[in-house]
């Protein structure tokens, strides 16, 4: 098996089995915390794996969807880092146990694998170089915008909705 293929297996097993609820919360996380730049608040897969037919088609929509706005190299790798670190950092503080460092590869493989896809240069070689790049990151780019405030403001009405459609159904 190619190390993405099995990484995608570990991801999958973590999304759908192993962490499921936890790694979902730490994605809507890592998508809240792009909110945060400003580069990207203006702007606002796995299941078959990258190679399928369903990936390609996933990737060349999310091509489509970004290529009328001129977004930076550096910002498209702090998104990739914020689905792939983020959701660990969840899963390590709050799930019933922590990912494992082959699951944290895992993740970022596969976060490589869709790097290389969506033609996003110079992605770390491993989670931890990633991790600190996105410290980095942060530190010199996050401020509070009117674009930001909105962003949020509406995934948190979401989210709230959704919560109150979830308690009439229960």
């Amino acid at each position: 098996m190619s190390g993405l293929r099995e990484a995608e297996e570990t991801y999958r097993r973590m999304a759908y089995d192993t962490v499921a609820q936890d790694l979902k919360m730490g994605l809507n996380l890592g998508f809240c915390r792009t909110f945060a730049v400003p580069e990207i608040a203006r702007v606002a897969l796995f299941e078959y794996g990258l190679d399928s037919e369903q990936g390609a088609e996933t990737i060349a929509a999310l091509d489509r969807l970004h290529a009328p706005f001129a977004i930076g190299d550096d910002a498209f790798r702090y998104v990739l880092a914020c689905f792939d670190l983020a959701p660990m950092r969840w899963c390590a503080a709050h799930a019933w146990r922590a990912p494992t460092d082959a699951e944290r590869t895992a993740s970022h493989t596969l976060h490589l694998g869709l790097a290389d896809r969506m033609g996003i240069p110079e992605v770390p070689a491993t989670w931890r170089e990633f991790e600190t790049g996105m410290r980095a990151y942060e530190r010199a780019h996050f401020a509070v915008t009117p674009e930001g405030r909105a962003l949020r403001a509406r995934a948190w009405r979401g989210r709230r909705a959704r919560a109150r459609v979830g308690r009439s159904q229960g």
